[in-house]
């Protein structure tokens, strides 16, 4: 799954660790 980083995307707890979101999704 992947699927490209963008703002629209985070949300409130990814924007917490947004690297860690790469790896998960």
């Amino acid at each position: 799954m992947s699927q490209q980083l963008t703002p629209q995307n985070w949300t409130a707890p990814d924007l917490t660790r947004p690297r860690q979101m790469t790896v998960a999704k």
